[in-house]
C-alpha cells in the first residue's frame, strides 16, 4: 500500500537533505485529513510543517488567513519559488499532490503534538545521538492507527495502518470502502536514521 509514501509526498520528491534558516521560536502549519469532501467526522491524519524554515528545498508560511507552500530549486530557498501553493486556514480544500481520497483543513499552530494511538514519521535537525524530541522538529506525519480511510484504485479501495513495537507500520489494504473484504498485508520498517543535517524517526503513541 505505502501510503506514508502518498502522504509524506513533500519530502519523498526531494533530493537534497539541507536546512538552513533558524528554527528558533517555530511556529507549525498544522494538516488534518479527512477521508469527505466535507471534512466532517474525524480526520485519519495529523501532519505538522515548520513555519519559515527551508528544509529539502520547500518552505511553508502561515499567516493566519492563509498558509502557503513554497518549493524552490535551489537548496537554500533562494531565490523565487517555481511553485507555490495556497490553502485558507480552516477551510476543508483538496490537497491535489496527494494521490489517495482525501480532503485537508491548514491552520497556523504555535507547536506540534502527537495524537494519541497513532503512528508517526519525523523529521528533525539533529544528529541520531539524541532524541529526536531534543531537536527542532521539521515535519511530522501521524497516521490514527486502526484507523479506515480510503484509498484511489480501480475499484477503489480502503485501508489501515497500525503501529508495531515503535519499529514500523503493519499496512492493512482492502478491496473496498470501509475497510471490508479480504485484506492484503504489508510491513513497512521504519529504523531511526541520519542523512547530513536531517534526522528520520519513527515513534508510536499509545
Amino acid at each position: 500500500m505505502k501510503f506514508t509514501n502518498n502522504l509524506m509526498i513533500i519530502i519523498s520528491t526531494m533530493v537534497m537533505m539541507i536546512v538552513y534558516n533558524s528554527v528558533d521560536g517555530a511556529s507549525y502549519v498544522s494538516i488534518q485529513e479527512f477521508p469527505d469532501n466535507n471534512c466532517t467526522g474525524e480526520y485519519f491524519a495529523q501532519n505538522y510543517a515548520i513555519v519559515g524554515t527551508c528544509f529539502e528545498r520547500s518552505m511553508y508560511t502561515c499567516d493566519g488567513v492563509s498558509s502557503t507552500r513554497n518549493l524552490y530549486k535551489t537548496d537554500d530557498c533562494s531565490g523565487s519559488p517555481w511553485q507555490s501553493q495556497s490553502y485558507n486556514i480552516g477551510q476543508c480544500t483538496g490537497f491535489p499532490e496527494l494521490d489517495q481520497v482525501g480532503y485537508t483543513i491548514w491552520e497556523c499552530v504555535d507547536n506540534y503534538t502527537i495524537p494519541a494511538n497513532s503512528s508517526n514519521s519525523i523529521t528533525y535537525l539533529g544528529s541520531c545521538e539524541t532524541p529526536w524530541n531534543e531537536n527542532p522538529v521539521l515535519w511530522i506525519n501521524a497516521l490514527k492507527n486502526n484507523h479506515c480511510f480510503p484509498q484511489t484504485g480501480v475499484p477503489p479501495g480502503s485501508g489501515m495502518v497500525r503501529c508495531k513495537n515503535n519499529k514500523g507500520l503493519m499496512d492493512f489494504s482492502y478491496p473496498q470502502r470501509g475497510c471490508k473484504g479480504q485484506a492484503s498485508t504489508d510491513y513497512e520498517p521504519n529504523p531511526k536514521y541520519c542523512d547530513g543535517d536531517l534526522g528520520y524517526d519513527f515513534v508510536c503513541s499509545h
